[in-house]
Protein backbone atom coordinates (compact mmCIF):
# COMPACT_ATOMS: atom_id res chain seq x y z
CA UNK A 1 0.00 0.00 0.00
CA UNK A 2 1.40 3.41 -0.91
CA UNK A 3 0.89 6.77 0.82
CA UNK A 4 -1.77 8.06 -1.62
CA UNK A 5 -4.02 5.07 -0.86
CA UNK A 6 -3.52 5.68 2.87
CA UNK A 7 -4.50 9.37 2.53
CA UNK A 8 -7.61 8.48 0.50
CA UNK A 9 -8.73 5.97 3.19
CA UNK A 10 -8.06 8.49 5.95
CA UNK A 11 -10.26 11.09 4.19
CA UNK A 12 -13.09 8.53 4.23
CA UNK A 13 -13.12 8.47 8.02
CA UNK A 14 -10.90 8.89 11.05
CA UNK A 15 -11.91 5.55 12.56
CA UNK A 16 -10.96 3.68 9.39
CA UNK A 17 -7.64 5.51 9.33
CA UNK A 18 -6.84 4.67 12.95
CA UNK A 19 -7.82 1.03 12.43
CA UNK A 20 -5.66 0.81 9.31
CA UNK A 21 -2.69 2.37 11.10
CA UNK A 22 -3.03 -0.13 13.96
CA UNK A 23 -3.18 -3.03 11.50
CA UNK A 24 -0.10 -1.79 9.66
CA UNK A 25 1.86 -1.29 12.90
CA UNK A 26 0.74 -4.67 14.28
CA UNK A 27 1.69 -6.44 11.05
CA UNK A 28 5.09 -4.75 11.07
CA UNK A 29 5.71 -5.94 14.61
CA UNK A 30 4.80 -9.51 13.70
CA UNK A 31 7.13 -9.43 10.71
CA UNK A 32 9.94 -7.88 12.77
CA UNK A 33 9.73 -10.54 15.50
CA UNK A 34 12.40 -13.16 14.85
CA UNK A 35 11.23 -16.76 14.62
CA UNK A 36 12.13 -18.97 17.56
CA UNK A 37 15.31 -20.73 16.53
CA UNK A 38 16.47 -24.06 17.88
CA UNK A 39 19.49 -23.34 20.04
CA UNK A 40 22.66 -25.04 18.85
CA UNK A 41 23.44 -28.32 20.57
CA UNK A 42 25.86 -27.98 23.43
CA UNK A 43 28.71 -30.47 23.45
CA UNK A 44 28.75 -33.23 26.02
CA UNK A 45 30.58 -32.16 29.18
CA UNK A 46 33.06 -34.56 30.79
CA UNK A 47 31.90 -35.65 34.24
CA UNK A 48 28.29 -34.54 33.62
CA UNK A 49 25.76 -37.08 32.27
CA UNK A 50 24.81 -36.25 28.68
CA UNK A 51 21.06 -36.19 29.36
CA UNK A 52 18.40 -33.81 28.14
CA UNK A 53 15.01 -32.39 29.04
CA UNK A 54 11.76 -33.81 27.58
CA UNK A 55 11.17 -30.82 25.23
CA UNK A 56 14.78 -30.53 24.13
CA UNK A 57 14.24 -32.37 20.84
CA UNK A 58 11.61 -31.31 18.32
CA UNK A 59 11.05 -34.83 16.98
CA UNK A 60 12.05 -33.93 13.42
CA UNK A 61 15.64 -34.78 12.63
CA UNK A 62 16.99 -32.00 10.39
CA UNK A 63 20.40 -33.48 9.62
CA UNK A 64 21.62 -37.04 9.19
CA UNK A 65 23.54 -39.04 11.74
CA UNK A 66 27.04 -39.94 10.62
CA UNK A 67 27.57 -43.70 10.95
CA UNK A 68 30.92 -45.30 11.91
CA UNK A 69 31.95 -45.39 8.24
CA UNK A 70 31.23 -41.70 7.59
CA UNK A 71 27.92 -42.30 5.78
CA UNK A 72 24.83 -40.14 6.45
CA UNK A 73 21.92 -42.05 8.01
CA UNK A 74 18.34 -40.83 8.45
CA UNK A 75 15.85 -42.36 10.93
CA UNK A 76 14.00 -45.51 9.91
CA UNK A 77 10.35 -44.41 9.74
CA UNK A 78 9.17 -47.98 10.48
CA UNK A 79 11.06 -48.28 13.77
CA UNK A 80 11.56 -51.93 14.67
CA UNK A 81 8.64 -53.28 12.65
CA UNK A 82 8.75 -56.05 10.06
CA UNK A 83 11.64 -58.06 11.49
CA UNK A 84 14.12 -55.20 11.94
CA UNK A 85 14.94 -56.38 15.47
CA UNK A 86 15.91 -59.83 14.22
CA UNK A 87 17.98 -58.30 11.44
CA UNK A 88 19.79 -56.03 13.91
CA UNK A 89 20.45 -58.95 16.26
CA UNK A 90 21.77 -61.17 13.47
CA UNK A 91 23.96 -58.30 12.20
CA UNK A 92 26.03 -58.29 15.38
CA UNK A 93 24.44 -55.47 17.37
CA UNK A 94 24.47 -55.82 21.18
CA UNK A 95 21.38 -55.24 23.33
CA UNK A 96 21.79 -52.55 25.99
CA UNK A 97 19.52 -50.83 28.51
CA UNK A 98 19.38 -47.12 29.35
CA UNK A 99 20.62 -46.29 32.87
CA UNK A 100 19.76 -42.57 32.78
CA UNK A 101 16.52 -40.80 31.90
CA UNK A 102 16.86 -38.70 28.76
CA UNK A 103 20.16 -40.04 27.39
CA UNK A 104 20.94 -37.93 24.34
CA UNK A 105 21.34 -39.51 20.91
CA UNK A 106 23.65 -37.34 18.81
CA UNK A 107 24.52 -37.18 15.11
CA UNK A 108 28.21 -37.47 16.05
CA UNK A 109 30.04 -38.16 19.31
CA UNK A 110 30.52 -35.25 21.77
CA UNK A 111 29.46 -32.26 19.64
CA UNK A 112 26.78 -33.69 17.32
CA UNK A 113 23.24 -32.34 17.11
CA UNK A 114 20.82 -34.02 19.51
CA UNK A 115 18.32 -36.12 17.52
CA UNK A 116 16.56 -37.98 20.31
CA UNK A 117 16.35 -38.90 23.98
CA UNK A 118 16.29 -42.40 25.42
CA UNK A 119 14.29 -42.98 28.63
CA UNK A 120 15.57 -44.84 31.67
CA UNK A 121 15.09 -48.60 31.31
CA UNK A 122 14.61 -48.52 27.52
CA UNK A 123 16.24 -51.31 25.53
CA UNK A 124 18.17 -50.47 22.40
CA UNK A 125 21.09 -51.69 20.29
CA UNK A 126 24.77 -50.75 20.01
CA UNK A 127 26.86 -51.88 17.03
CA UNK A 128 30.31 -50.53 17.86
CA UNK A 129 32.06 -47.95 19.99
CA UNK A 130 34.64 -45.22 19.49
CA UNK A 131 36.66 -42.98 21.80
CA UNK A 132 35.35 -39.41 21.88
CA UNK A 133 37.36 -36.22 22.32
CA UNK A 134 35.76 -35.88 25.79
CA UNK A 135 37.51 -39.05 27.03
CA UNK A 136 34.36 -41.23 26.99
CA UNK A 137 33.52 -44.12 24.70
CA UNK A 138 30.52 -43.49 22.45
CA UNK A 139 28.34 -46.28 21.07
CA UNK A 140 26.65 -46.18 17.68
CA UNK A 141 23.04 -46.90 18.66
CA UNK A 142 19.64 -47.74 17.22
CA UNK A 143 16.67 -46.86 19.41
CA UNK A 144 13.23 -47.38 17.84
CA UNK A 145 14.54 -46.74 14.33
CA UNK A 146 16.59 -43.64 15.24
CA UNK A 147 20.34 -43.97 14.78
CA UNK A 148 22.96 -41.97 16.61
CA UNK A 149 25.75 -41.87 19.15
CA UNK A 150 25.21 -42.36 22.90
CA UNK A 151 27.86 -41.96 25.60
CA UNK A 152 28.77 -45.27 27.28
CA UNK A 153 28.08 -44.15 30.85
CA UNK A 154 24.38 -43.96 29.92
CA UNK A 155 23.86 -47.65 29.02
CA UNK A 156 24.70 -51.11 30.28
CA UNK A 157 24.99 -54.31 28.27
CA UNK A 158 22.06 -56.68 28.88
CA UNK A 159 23.07 -60.04 30.37
CA UNK A 160 20.61 -62.91 30.10
CA UNK A 161 20.66 -65.13 33.19
CA UNK A 162 18.64 -68.11 32.02
CA UNK A 163 20.44 -71.47 32.09
CA UNK A 164 22.59 -71.89 28.98
CA UNK A 165 21.89 -68.32 27.86
CA UNK A 166 24.58 -67.04 25.50
CA UNK A 167 26.90 -64.38 26.83
CA UNK A 168 26.43 -60.90 25.34
CA UNK A 169 28.53 -59.99 22.37
CA UNK A 170 31.43 -57.75 23.23
CA UNK A 171 30.95 -54.33 21.62
CA UNK A 172 33.69 -53.95 18.99
CA UNK A 173 35.58 -50.77 18.22
CA UNK A 174 34.41 -48.86 15.16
Amino acid sequence: MDITQLVRICRAGVIKCVMLALLIIGGSLVLATPAAATPPAQPAIPGVPDVGRPNEVSGQQTEPTIDPYGNPVWPDRNGHKHGTVNLIFRSGWTLVVGVADGARIRTQPVTGTIVGLIPYGAYYWISCQTRGSDGYNWGYANHEGRYGWVRDDLWDVVYFTAPNAPPPRPIPWC
